[in-house]
């Protein structure tokens, strides 16, 4: 089951890396748009994380390895990623309000589900 999950993963990133080529012109424009992403995730999965109220050891032990550890694809796609110039090369302009919604809604994961939902008994 852990091989065939590997080679799941694997073969999941090598397609999103293909997917991704005609935003990424070379290793460089990656780093925005894989690894950038890749580490706000975390970031914020690791503050919602840390305000568990099952305390720190439940944080370090599940949250921090599966925050860095599930998507780490992102890091190492750009390896994947096929060699040949796409037919189309793709551009995502700059949208600041974007940035904040992501900002907003970022700040409402951490503070809202952070703590967990607690249901009345």
């Amino acid at each position: 089951m852990s091989v065939f999950g590997a080679g799941l993963y694997v073969m999941v990133v090598r397609m999103l890396a293909a997917y991704v080529r005609p935003f990424a012109r070379d290793r460089s424009t990656y780093n925005i748009v894989g690894r950038f992403p890749y580490y706000a995730a975390c970031l914020f999965s690791c503050a919602a994380g840390a305000l568990d109220p099952l305390g720190l050891k439940l944080f370090f032990v599940s949250t921090v390895p599966a925050a860095f550890g599930g998507s780490s694809g992102l890091l190492w796609a750009d390896w994947l990623m096929p060699s040949a110039a796409p037919e189309l090369k793709l551009v995502v302009h700059r949208a600041p309000a974007w940035w904040i919604a992501a900002v907003v809604f970022g700040i409402c994961y951490v503070v809202f589900l952070g703590r967990g939902i607690q249901f009345p008994h």
